[in-house]
């Protein structure tokens, strides 16, 4: 009887040693997080942005005509479309430009630099 209940305890503690130390752990796999699509401009934004652009354009070439409405106008016309959004700072502002840019196609090298030239337009 003691041989095997000893017979018994020596297959437990084998069984125990061999699934901790001898068996392939299960492999976990992790799909990688999907990255969020950012939302499209809303198209009074980009009608605007592109407005603000063409007349960045103006500026950086020297001419002066006068633009129709005016750059503070249609950042006003921005801000206000983000506020009824929720967006209340000016990073969300150029944030929008930026995109809206981006949407239009310029290169990404240059994108900050026009958002920031917009931004400044008075």
């Amino acid at each position: 009887m003691k041989a095997l209940l000893l017979l018994v305890a020596i297959g437990i503690v084998g069984y125990f040693v061999y699934r901790d130390c001898f068996a392939v752990p299960d492999l976990v796999i992790v799909a990688p997080a999907a990255t969020p699509t950012p939302t499209p401009v809303p198209f009074a934004i980009k009608s605007a942005v592109r407005n603000l652009f063409e007349e960045w354009k103006r500026r950086e070439l020297g001419e002066l005509q006068p633009a129709m409405p005016g750059p503070r106008k249609l950042l006003t016309e921005i801000r206000r479309n983000l506020f009824d959004r929720g967006e209340h700072t000016e990073a969300a502002v150029s944030g929008a430009i930026v995109q809206a840019l981006a949407e239009m196609g310029l290169p990404a090298g240059e994108r900050e630099h026009i958002a920031s030239g917009i931004m400044s337009m008075h």
